[in-house]
């Protein structure tokens, strides 16, 4: 294989393993809403945002699979990632690693992040063809919206959290 078409199969093996990071790490979060009742009702929006990310990114993953065979497929001896790729898929396993009830939006937030940031390193590779490209601009896209609803409702939670110490024993809102 020429030194450019393997270069686009790492990229590419990188967003298809990215892509998978994310679908399980959003079904671990999701789980771990159901699992507590409290936190399944004060976080239901974010968990059908979630349950869509992590629907989106198995589409994602599908689409960039189909490239991959088109490309040839798997590189020889197993699946190869650009180096970046690798550490922004390890970063994203670390912050699923350390998930916990205190950390929810603010993970899910990163998570976005790194999924831009992973998208947008493939883009500026100037290999890549203009079918492909398009694809990934496309996915690029839908990943910057899913980032920008993660920083608003991570902009709320402070509001949230202040309205609900609010709350008398009562259930009523008191005036902070």
């Amino acid at each position: 294989m020429q030194p450019a078409k393997l270069q686009t199969i790492r990229l590419l093996n990188g967003l298809v393993l990215i892509n998978n990071e994310r679908t399980a790490g959003y079904k671990q979060l999701i789980g771990l809403l159901q699992s507590d009742g409290s936190l399944e009702l004060q976080y239901l929006n974010l968990q059908l945002l979630l349950s869509n990310f992590h629907h989106q990114s198995q589409l994602f993953s599908d689409t960039l699979r189909n490239i991959l065979l088109i490309e040839g497929g798997k590189m020889p001896y197993g699946v190869k990632v650009d180096n970046q790729l690798y550490q922004m898929l390890r970063n994203m396993k670390a912050l699923f690693a350390a998930l916990n009830t205190d950390n929810i939006l603010s993970t899910a937030a990163a998570c976005e992040q790194l999924m831009l940031d992973a998208y947008s390193l493939v883009l500026q590779e100037t290999r890549l063809s203009v079918y492909q490209a398009e694809i990934i601009v496309r996915q690029h896209t839908e990943l910057q919206k899913a980032a920008n609803c993660m920083q608003e409702m991570l902009a709320l939670e402070p509001v949230e959290n202040a309205l609900l110490v609010g709350m008398n024993a009562g259930g009523n809102a008191a005036w902070i």
